[in-house]
């Protein structure tokens, strides 16, 4: 009882992990700047509140908000994504375990993953995790 209070009280900060890179795959020039991703605190063990992820975005300034909220992950995660470009999409592959770590358990969180400075336009995303398609959103940056 006593490790599993300690553990709970070590994974409820969640690390930033900047994995992004610069240019689309046309060669067309800066596109979007670092991408950081970042979770909230366990709303509960997964098994307990069997959750559906919903995902959506927003725009902030120049930077997309990629959410993924009521996401079954790590305890202890530490998040990250990867994000190619094709046109006028970004296909985002989100991993909780980016960073490594990790403990002996899942809850459900909320994660946001930021693209920032992003070039004006319609933007699609399209989100995966864990080898799954989530869906996708589509923003406008102006």
């Amino acid at each position: 009882m006593w490790k599993v209070l300690l553990l709970l009280a070590a994974c409820s900060t969640l690390p930033a992990d900047d994995t992004g890179p610069a240019t689309d795959d046309t060669g067309s020039g800066d596109v979007y700047g670092a991408v950081t991703a970042t979770g909230g605190d366990c709303k509960g063990e997964a098994f307990a509140v069997d959750p559906t992820p919903v995902v959506w975005a927003e725009v902030e300034g120049r930077d997309i908000l990629l959410h993924l909220d009521d996401l079954t992950a790590n305890c202890c995660p530490t998040p990250g994504a990867e994000i190619t470009l094709a046109g006028g999409t970004f296909s985002v592959v989100f991993d909780d375990l980016a960073g490594g770590g990790g403990c002996f358990c899942e809850c459900v969180i909320d994660f946001v993953v930021r693209i920032a400075d992003v070039a004006s336009g319609t933007w699609t995303l399209d989100v995966a995790y864990r080898g799954a398609d989530l869906g996708s959103t589509e923003v406008s940056v102006p």
